[in-house]
């Protein structure tokens, strides 16, 4: 088991910190969230509620157990933050994006602040992976250099200063340690030195990055990450033990700190199926790492306690889009958690994660809109042609989105997008796309729930 001292370290020497890699990005308020639905409505007209309920899809192979969620909501994080913990993980690393109001950057910041609140309430480590993708590159570089630090200067005053458990170095130094997915924008030394030395006058944070390619410019060495030559495909458990064990000789030849290795279970990735009508395949990835039937993460497991790893990324949580999801899902329930569970703990408990789960499902049934699943020749109009979901959800009433093709009843009436909720629950089993007796706990099940 993980928990388990190396055998070539020192007997006293501290366990690894075991972190779950965590995005912040899901949302279910817009009807085309990217995360949940990629481009799929313009090939099929449905709206990411409207295609969950009717397909039980989402824009990936996998589809979570509970269904689409918003990353900000506490009762959603509660539970992940739960079953993590049961599966004997020690805190969270997530993907941070910064906080200006690009694209869909404001709405990871918002699910990004919430997670950490909860994160650290419950007593559980966190730390951030910065993405410098996000600065903007039709800024001057000293505007760039100015996001960069206002980034920077928020991770400090509104995470540090307010959370406790933010990941540190276990070994002696007890500084901070944070990591960035790249770098990608700032390929410099330099840049990344001065902007930690300026913020934190003290206490300056260890600092690696993922880009085998781009070492030289973070402070102190990389992490290990599923990418080329791993990508694009394992069939083999040589595969990852050669690619794995690369890494590791890399990092104790560079004597990077902390070795923070990683422990994958599989990536199969919808980019492909997801992508925007018109994108030719050759600019779409179509990786698939196998899990090889848990022995690409136990050979992961086994390569980070010999390459005597500090700190174990388990990628990810809940990347939906490339595969790498380790939360439970319709199609394979709780068995990558359970996996996880039993190289750190040495036991597979799935009741207590199921128990945890129907919790969940029993406060949420009314959030679900169990409520607005009236008939539509039920449905009692609750607003105006044309309104919109945000005036609909204003007044409490449910909304509906149809594709233009349902638009009409059969009577030449148009059905209502904005209707009363039913005074009744209302739940109407999804057997016709989830085997509701073997997966009663499946959101789609609520008659079951």
């Amino acid at each position: 088991m993980l928990s388990e001292v190396p055998s070539n370290s020192p007997s006293d020497a501290p366990r690894a910190s075991v972190m779950m890699h965590v995005m912040p990005w899901f949302s279910t308020e817009k009807d085309e969230d990217y995360h949940w639905a990629m481009y799929l409505a313009k090939k099929d007209d449905l709206y990411l509620m409207d295609r969950y309920k009717r397909n039980g899809t989402i824009a990936s192979y996998y589809t979570p157990l509970i269904g689409p969620y918003d990353s900000s909501d506490p009762v959603t994080i509660r539970l992940q933050l739960d079953l993590m913990k049961q599966a004997g993980v020690d805190g969270i690393i997530l993907n941070w994006y910064g906080i200006t109001d690009r694209l869909d950057y404001l709405t990871n910041k918002i699910g990004s602040d919430a997670i950490i609140k909860e994160v650290s309430a419950a007593g559980m480590s966190w730390t951030i992976c910065y993405e410098d993708s996000t600065i903007d590159k039709k800024k001057t570089a000293e505007a760039q250099n100015d996001q960069l630090r206002d980034d920077w200067l928020y991770i400090r005053d509104e995470y540090i200063k307010k959370f406790p458990g933010v990941l540190r170095d276990k070994n002696g130094s007890g500084r901070p340690i944070f990591y960035v997915f790249g770098p990608r924008q700032f390929k410099s030394l330099t840049v990344w030195t001065t902007m930690l030395s300026s913020i934190f006058l003290t206490d300056r944070p260890i600092l690696q990055g993922v880009n085998p390619a781009n070492k030289e410019f973070m402070p102190d060495g990389i992490f290990l990450w599923p990418g080329p030559p791993l990508l694009p495909n394992v069939t083999k458990r040589e595969q990852v033990t050669s690619y794995n064990n690369n890494f590791y000789e890399t990092a104790a030849t560079n004597a990077w700190f902390p070795v923070t290795g990683g422990v994958y279970t599989r990536f199969r990735d919808y980019y492909s199926e997801g992508k925007k009508p018109g994108r030719v395949d050759e600019d779409t990835w179509n990786n698939n790492v196998q899990d090889l039937g848990g022995e690409t993460l136990d050979e992961c497991m086994v390569n980070a306690k010999i390459g005597n790893a500090d700190v174990i990324q388990i990628i990810t949580w809940n990347d939906w889009q490339e595969g790498t999801s380790f939360e439970p899902s319709y199609e394979e329930g709780f068995t990558q958690l359970l996996r996880l569970q039993e190289n750190l703990l040495g036991r597979r408990d799935e009741g207590a994660m199921l128990d945890a789960v129907k919790r969940y499902n029993k406060d949420k049934a009314q959030d679900w809109g169990h409520y607005c699943d009236n008939d539509d020749k039920e449905a009692r109009d609750c607003g105006y042609p044309g309104s919109n979901k945000k005036e609909c959800d204003a007044k409490g009433c449910c909304w509906r989105q149809y594709e233009a093709k349902l638009l009409s009843n059969g009577d030449g009436n148009k059905l209502p997008m904005c209707f009363h909720r039913s005074e009744k629950f209302v739940c109407n089993c999804a057997n016709d796309i989830r085997d509701c007796e073997a997966k009663p706990q499946d959101r789609l099940c609520c008659c079951k729930h």
